[in-house]
């Protein structure tokens, strides 16, 4: 058993769309102890009925136990729901609500998130569906796993061609390479003889079916040259057939000792080839690593662009991406202004001179300006103005409630004060009047009267409050 369960955040709304589960994505990723937290996001994509959600039940495994099989018995892969059968199981897109956690060879911590999208090219879903649930796994993760069956063909490099299109807009803006690692996995694999299972199989396949030669037509030539230019890295791996019982036993419910060795073997080796401080990338966006928070946005950016009716032109998506930038920046920003603004009048500082408490507004506001222009950006000339008004709007609001609250502790204080002073003016009072004959002829000779010695204590008194306060 692990922690956590799987919960859909994107579900069909029954009309060909999908619509975003905003409250269950917030409980994942806007918890106080990961939102700031730099995420790895995994996404198995591809046709329907051909072991997605079987595929990141290993993974969940292999990322919790490090290791393929369990020594507990019976040893059955859990997870992700997945069914036999010929019909579509998995609707939507359903992530695992429990982040693993895993630390880089530099110490720092990340959150590698696993997330299982529904088939696509089933006989229930329309073009636009199967487009949608296509763009979305490839626009959020940071590791995309292209389930294949059988081979590559060259219709499953044409499903990839919108975000070529997409990844040349993305190039030519800012000059980073817009997606990160594609691994491509052939499952049951039927010709080790001429491409051995495993890795080295994989990249001698894929970089037969990548290479352009004269015969190709010009589109698939431009197709596979740009499918090259738009990932950090593209692999591919060959996986056996995992056995007559797993494929064809309407009772087999994911025992591993029913599936073949050769296909555990083989397995063991891809999530050893996945799962490597090489392979685990964080998300990244303009070149800039996002965090838990950054990525809340760009779910809810994405999705919003595949609402309508009709499949988004490359250049659509390309400036929903731009507007998440910003979106994800002006946040950045923002937090920065709140974290240091509460250094200087937070809940539990003391009062602050409204002077004083003006002149640091002025300075973190200007600091909170150039931390969001230094942010990488898509779309520079025609977001950030707007986006920079935003920020200063939002910035002056919460300034505005913090004097408030500055004012109450004002209030407060002269509150707390009033008591005590009185207290002490009568007992300095009582004090002086029962002073000692000595005291009464030093007042006489210095002050020609104990009343003037009293006044000058009263106002030496107001003067300390005031500027105490």
């Amino acid at each position: 058993q692990y922690l956590g369960e799987p919960v859909q955040i994107i579900a069909s709304t029954g009309k060909h769309s999908f619509s975003l589960n905003h409250r269950a994505l917030m409980k994942v990723l806007l918890t106080k102890e990961l939102k700031d937290t730099h995420v790895v996001l995994i996404s198995v994509a591809g046709a329907f009925r051909k072991g997605k959600s079987f595929l990141l039940n290993f993974i969940l495994r292999y990322l919790t136990t490090n290791d393929v099989i369990n020594n507990s018995k019976p040893d059955i892969l859990s997870g992700f729901a997945w069914s036999v059968g010929a019909n579509r199981h998995t609707t939507g897109i359903w992530i695992w609500n429990k982040p693993i956690m895993y630390t880089l060879s530099n110490g720092e911590e990340i959150a590698i998130l696993l997330m299982d999208t529904q088939g696509v090219f089933d006989s229930k879903s329309v073009i636009k569906e199967c487009a949608t649930i296509f763009a979305l796994s490839t626009l959020l993760s940071s590791v995309q796993i292209y389930n294949l069956p059988g081979n590559i063909q060259d219709d499953d490099l044409q499903f990839l061609q919108v975000f070529t299109e997409y990844g040349r807009l993305a190039l030519k803006e800012t000059n980073q390479t817009p997606f990160q690692t594609l691994h491509v996995l052939v499952r049951d694999w039927s010709y080790p003889y001429e491409y051995p299972y495993g890795e080295v199989g994989g990249q001698k396949l894929l970089e037969d079916c990548l290479q352009v030669n004269r015969d190709l037509a010009e589109e698939k030539k431009q197709l596979r040259i740009h499918l090259q230019s738009c990932y950090e890295r593209i692999t591919c791996f060959l996986l056996p057939h995992p056995g007559f019982k797993v494929a064809s036993d309407p009772n087999f419910r994911g025992e591993i000792a029913d599936m073949e060795p050769e296909f555990v073997n083989s397995m063991q080796e891809l999530l050893n080839h996945l799962v490597t401080i090489e392979n685990l990338t964080p998300k990244k966006v303009n070149g800039r690593l996002i965090t838990c928070r950054d990525l809340f946005h760009y779910f809810k950016v994405f999705v919003d662009v595949y609402a309508d009716d009709q499949i988004p032109s490359p250049k659509t998506i390309f400036l929903a991406t731009a507007e998440a930038n910003h979106i994800s920046a002006l946040m950045a920003a923002k937090e920065h202004y709140t974290k240091e603004i509460e250094k200087i009048c937070g809940s539990m500082r003391p009062y602050v001179n409204p002077d004083i408490l003006s002149k640091e507004h002025q300075r973190i506001l200007q600091d909170s300006i150039e931390y969001y222009k230094k942010i990488p950006k898509i779309g520079e000339q025609q977001f950030s103005q707007s986006y920079l008004n935003d920020l200063t709007d939002q910035i002056h609001k919460e300034y505005k409630v913090i004097i408030k609250k500055n004012e109450n502790k004002g209030r407060k204080l002269l509150t707390s004060f009033q008591p005590m002073t009185i207290l002490f003016i009568v007992l300095f009072i009582i004090i002086a009047i029962q002073a000692t004959g000595i005291i009464k002829l030093l007042l006489h000779h210095i002050f020609s009267s104990e009343y003037l010695l009293i006044l000058v204590f009263v106002l030496a008194l107001i003067l300390v409050l005031k500027y105490s306060n």
